[in-house]
């Protein structure tokens, strides 16, 4: 039985913040995946947000906003969400099993209502060089794929063979050790 389950999530790189009339305006380096309604949090995998599950409105592919009172909040140059939901194949943002993680664990990938996607879990010891943990799975509408982690992987990433597809297509995965 699994004694931690965390998400496994993927960073957004912050470029420029602005703020003005209690709206932090954020712009990314490249397109940020997100869709208005989205729920962000400004911290790190390892520590503790100080701003959870801030809802943001989308004004283009590399910008978004957040209610924010707080004019002199500090954001990191990345921010983490616990979505995919980027219409594209390929290989997704890479997330960090941890050295730590036990050769046995379990990754739950799991589609919202309307999201359809063909995924696959590769693990990686250095970051750079891939293997697949599992093979492609079909992930149906409110479905969920497990994958067995049978090895001692440092980082992992989703790679979706068919993009994520459904109004507000959203994949989130967990890792449960």
């Amino acid at each position: 039985m699994s004694k931690k389950v965390k998400p496994l999530l993927r960073g957004i790189t912050v470029s420029s913040t602005s703020w003005a009339t209690n709206v932090l305006t954020i712009n990314t380096t490249g397109d940020h995946g997100l869709l208005t309604g989205d729920k962000v949090s400004f911290g790190d995998q390892n520590t503790p947000e100080i701003y959870r599950d801030l809802t943001i409105t989308v004004t283009d592919t590399d910008t978004f906003t957040v209610p924010m009172t707080d004019k002199y909040c500090k954001i990191p140059p990345v921010i983490y969400v616990d979505t995919w939901n980027v219409g594209a194949t390929g290989a997704q943002d890479v997330f960090t099993f941890g050295l730590s993680t036990p050769p046995a664990g379990l990754v739950q990938v799991v589609s919202n209502t309307g999201a359809t996607a063909t995924v696959k879990v590769e693990g990686s010891l250095d970051g750079s060089h891939w293997t697949d943990i599992a093979a492609a799975a079909a992930l149906s509408s409110g479905g969920s794929v497990f994958v067995d982690i049978t090895k001692p992987y440092a980082y992992g990433r989703l790679n979706f063979t068919v993009a994520v597809a459904g109004a507000g297509g959203k994949v989130k995965a967990y890792l449960g050790v």
